[in-house]
């Protein structure tokens, strides 16, 4: 979570990688002009508290509780205003992932779609190296929340159905997590 561009909104599917957050957030890893927002099961008092601290928020997550995933409007109004990165959740439009371009530990999405190219250019970038590998070896909760990010990440790349791209994610998944179904199922649902 260190290296988040400033004043980003972190939206994280999965309650692994927001228990993950929340230790950043205690620990001082998480700056506070970062905001998270975990895209299922958000109290009322963490809704509450979101929107007084960032009202252009409040649309996003009016569109999580009524819909269960965000829409197109309120994702672009916000990246707008703010940085918006997201672990891809499956459950979202799939129009969404032509708006991702890998940044870091997750993806970012932009107002307008962004080309294939761009994306397979930033994933080279945003590629674990091997002393990162090592360090995730050595730290199964880390190297879980990672799994979790890169599985999202290759969930997003098969959804723009984009082979190059796609066969990519899947690869940088398939480096931390060779037995996951999704790198054993490979891209756009060939053996691998």
């Amino acid at each position: 979570f260190g290296d988040l561009p400033r004043d980003a909104v972190v939206l994280l599917p999965s309650a692994r990688l927001l228990l993950r957050a929340r230790a950043a957030a205690a620990t001082g890893a998480l700056r506070p002009d970062v905001i998270v927002l975990g895209t299922t099961g958000m109290s009322a008092r963490a809704t509450r508290r979101v929107v007084s601290h960032e009202p252009l928020v409040a649309p996003l997550v009016r569109d999580l509780a009524l819909y269960g995933a965000p829409e197109e409007f309120s994702l672009s109004q916000l990246s707008a205003a703010r940085p918006v990165l997201v672990a891809f959740d499956p459950r979202w439009d799939k129009r969404f992932a032509r708006h991702l371009l890998p940044e870091g530990a997750f993806d970012r999405y932009f107002v307008e779609p962004r080309g294939a190219s761009e994306r397979v250019k930033t994933l080279a970038a945003s590629t674990l190296d091997e002393t990162a590998m090592h360090a995730l070896a050595e730290n199964p909760p880390l190297r879980d929340a990672t799994h979790d990010v890169l599985r999202a990440r290759a969930l997003a790349a098969n959804a723009t159905g984009e082979r190059e791209y796609a066969a990519a994610a899947t690869a940088e998944l398939r480096r931390l997590a060779p037995a996951d179904p999704l790198v054993r199922i490979g891209v756009g649902g060939q053996n691998n």
